[in-house]
């Protein structure tokens, strides 16, 4: 177990912040660890190969990853996580022959590269440093549990550095879905596993797509009324909901307009029958047509519609509401039972205020507001004066 000292957070204690441009030295080491960095590694993988002999004991390229290093991280801090990579840099500096070399490549991915190894031996150094890296760091009194993955790659049938590397990465990521803290060698299975494993995945990024649209399809048949295509009740109880919080939150202003089909209630015509329900369908699309584009328009029964304004206050909200009223008398629509009459609708207008404890009181006074104008004849607009 090692244990790495706690960082130390004190003023002038730090690194010093420079702007100044780096020399070549500075990016071929990485700045936490003091290992070669990924250029450096790729540059001694190229002076590798083309030494290399086809022939007896092969160099090994391991990749090393920290299993679970971003829950660490995210658990104890990132001081804790980097003191485990130092701790993981070390180590590797301990276990490593002399002629070994290491590498930070980025995050928790580290690499040792073995210069001439047969098989069998680099497969048991892989599991040797499997075990010396998996060893608890204590971080400032913290012991902290550590898993690894290893990927091993024999240099042989690859002439290119960033084959090498890929074959390392699919290696890694076979380890990592096999539930990791283990060692895994590349051969020809990996590639075969890896089109399957994208093939699969594939397959079920399809299904996931599949089900995300059908379950698109049912939400909005639960939120969209059938005969007119505008949003339900069920549609407005939700928005009017985020709407109203985010009026306590933020002071930003809203208003409501509710909307009624004068006789709807009076029981003079059918709003089943065909003739009726294209007439309720027409006054729907006037009062959706009618309103603002930022506004939204709500069908909450038969022949009865809200509107939500948001950002306006009561004087928006009037005028809005008598648009709406003059929209539908200019649709004439035909009165079902009646064909002489036309239909009209009643209106109530109302902003959002601080005698408005919950969203339900606005309702209520919203539909007083409209009965109100209802029995004073309908055809009319009523807001609070």
């Amino acid at each position: 177990m090692d244990v790495v000292p706690s960082a130390n957070t004190g003023a002038g204690t730090g690194p010093v912040a420079t702007t100044a441009v780096g020399t070549l030295a500075d990016f071929l080491r990485d700045p936490l660890t003091g290992l070669g960095s990924l250029l450096t590694l790729r540059r001694d993988l190229e002076l590798m190969i083309d030494r290399f002999q086809p022939f007896g004991s092969r160099p090994a390229l391991l990749l090393i990853d920290i299993d679970g290093f971003a829950h660490l991280n995210g658990r104890h801090g990132r001081a804790v996580g980097d003191a485990v990579l130092q701790a993981t840099a070390d180590r590797l500096r301990t276990i490593l022959p002399s002629g070994e070399s290491a590498y930070r490549t980025g995050g928790d991915e580290f690499v040792a590269v073995l210069p001439s190894i047969p098989m069998i031996d680099g497969v048991t150094a892989a599991g040797q440093l499997l075990e010396a890296l998996t060893q608890p760091v204590v971080v400032g009194g913290v012991e902290v549990a550590l898993s690894a993955s290893v990927a091993l790659v024999m240099l042989g049938h690859r002439n290119r550095v960033d084959a090498l590397l890929r074959d390392a990465d699919v290696t890694m990521y076979r380890a990592k879905t096999e539930g990791g803290g283990r060692v895994d060698l590349y051969n020809w299975e990996v590639d075969s596993w890896s089109t399957t494993r994208r093939r699969d995945v594939a397959r079920l990024e399809q299904e996931v797509e599949q089900l995300r649209l059908q379950n698109q399809v049912l939400t909005e048949a639960l939120t969209l009324d059938l005969y007119t295509g505008l949003p339900n009740g069920l549609a407005f109880e939700a928005d009017h909901e985020q709407v109203d919080a985010w009026r306590r939150r933020s002071g930003e202003p809203y208003s409501l307009l509710r909307v009624r089909v004068d006789g709807i209630t009076g029981g003079d015509w059918s709003p089943d029958s065909p003739a009726g329900a294209e007439a309720l369908r027409t006054i729907a699309h006037s009062v959706r047509d009618t309103v603002r584009l930022s506004d939204r328009a709500y069908v909450v029964g038969t022949g009865d519609l809200v509107v939500l304004l948001r950002g306006s206050v009561m004087k928006q909200a009037v005028a809005a509401a008598e648009r709406v009223r003059s929209g539908v008398a200019r649709q004439e629509v035909p009165h079902p039972g009646d064909q002489t009459r036309q239909l009209s609708v009643s209106v109530a207008a109302i902003e959002a205020g601080f005698r408005h404890a919950t969203p339900d009181d606005v309702l209520r006074e919203l539909e007083t507001l409209l009965e109100s104008a209802i029995s004073a004849g309908g055809d009319r607009i009523n807001w609070p004066h």
